[in-house]
């Protein structure tokens, strides 16, 4: 009987196989433990081609060889841009070359009109390409993608696709194997620190809807208007009441308990992939380029093909930028020099999760960030960042009431 993988930390999810099974006789189906999605083999309709499994990256991985090796800080000049924008606005800089060329654009959108749903989506316009920025700290469902991505290739469209290293490199895999034409395929991934569940996070926002009384509208994984650039604050938006910010979620992902297993065992730790751009933050910037750094933002950009490199330089107008060492964007990157490693209580998390109330789970794994101490401490550190200005003008009212 033929299988895909050979256990549960060799499968990231990519749908590879799926995509290029004859026959459709592999599906994604999600465990009911935490949501995570395996292929499961048909054994009445497949017919034992092989294809799932030679597709596949992590039964055979392929050695990356760059074309070329280069290094940037980036920023984008548009502030409001920067503002919309995890970091520096890497993703729209190249994203933007790829759309005023009427080509397409790939990646995570978070569904807000379906229980906040993450999956890959298509763009073919500014407009759409919008709602795919911004991380999303849980894992996107490709469903159908792959083989969108090939439809616009086989039909002369240039195609910027974003994704994990795992599934960027997953799709690079499929279009190898079908002999799919890839001069106009360009792909990115990011500095990731692994994909947690989409159950444990759907349950998330079923409990803080419960724990507030009210319906969430809004979801944004790290909020940068009050906190800035640098801290990872999560904004939740309701109906009615105000604004939540917290780290309760941000928790549960640095826990590290919460990420698929193959994360503990990632082969895309290294610069050397086989993407053509990579991007993140660029932590430490401020130690290398001083008066580069900006509070609400900077990308570290990494760039592996001409292709990419002339995508670049397309959009120097709207952006700035300056090379860097290699050494400089991977020194203060944990996932660029280790794999996460599996947390000592990763099986106490699932079982609680499995068995516990969502409450007493949370009070057990989110670092008890409900507790009164802790709640205090975050409303003194958000106080001790108000503007200079601002907390003067305090001061005088104070000192007018006292002095009456």
């Amino acid at each position: 009987m033929l299988t895909v993988y050979n256990s549960k930390d060799m499968c990231c999810g990519c749908t590879a196989c799926e995509s290029v099974c004859p026959k459709s006789a592999v599906k994604m189906q999600a465990l009911a433990e935490t949501g995570f999605k395996y292929p499961v083999i048909n054994q009445d309709i497949c017919v034992d081609c092989g294809l799932c499994r030679k597709t596949c990256r992590w039964v055979n991985p392929k050695i990356a060889v760059p074309e070329i090796k280069r290094f940037f800080a980036l920023k984008v000049k548009d502030v409001d841009v920067l503002n919309k924008s995890q970091s520096g606005g890497a993703f729209t800089v190249f994203s933007d070359a790829i759309l005023e060329n009427n080509g397409v654009v790939y990646g995570a959108y978070l569904d807000k009109e379906n229980d906040f749903t993450v999956y890959h989506k298509r763009a073919d316009n500014f407009e759409g390409r919008n709602l795919l920025r911004g991380s999303k700290y849980v894992q996107s469902d490709i469903r159908n993608t792959f083989l969108q991505v090939a439809e616009d290739l086989n039909s002369g469209k240039k195609v910027l696709f974003s994704g994990t290293p795992c599934q960027t490199d997953g799709l690079l895999s499929y279009i190898e194997t079908k002999r799919i034409p890839a001069e106009n395929l360009y792909t990115m991934d990011l500095i990731c620190h692994g994909v947690p569940s989409p159950d444990v996070f759907n349950d998330y926002l079923k409990y803080t809807e419960k724990k507030y009384g009210d319906k969430i509208t809004d979801f944004n994984f790290r909020e940068k208007k009050i906190n800035k650039w640098g801290t990872h604050i999560e904004e939740i938006k309701f109906q009615n009441r105000k604004n939540v910010y917290c780290d309760w979620y941000a928790n549960l992902f640095y826990n590290d308990a919460n990420l698929r297993p193959n994360c503990y065992n990632c082969q895309y730790i290294p610069t050397d992939r086989n993407t053509d751009i990579t991007i993140g933050d660029f932590w430490g910037v401020e130690n290398v380029l001083p008066d580069f750094y900006n509070p609400h933002g900077v990308s570290a950009v990494m760039v592996r093909s001409e292709k990419a490199l002339k995508l670049l330089e397309s959009q120097k107008e709207n952006i700035e930028l300056v090379e860097v060492k290699e050494k400089d964007i991977v020194s203060p990157q944990p996932r660029l020099n280790s794999c996460n490693k599996k947390p000592a209580d990763y099986d106490i998390f699932w079982n609680d999760y499995k068995n516990l109330d969502f409450e007493t789970f949370m009070h057990r794994h989110s670092f008890n960030q409900y507790s009164f101490s802790n709640c205090l401490k975050r409303k003194v550190i958000f106080v001790l960042k108000l503007p200079f200005k601002i907390l003067r003008k305090i001061y005088r009212i104070i000192r007018r009431v006292v002095a009456r």
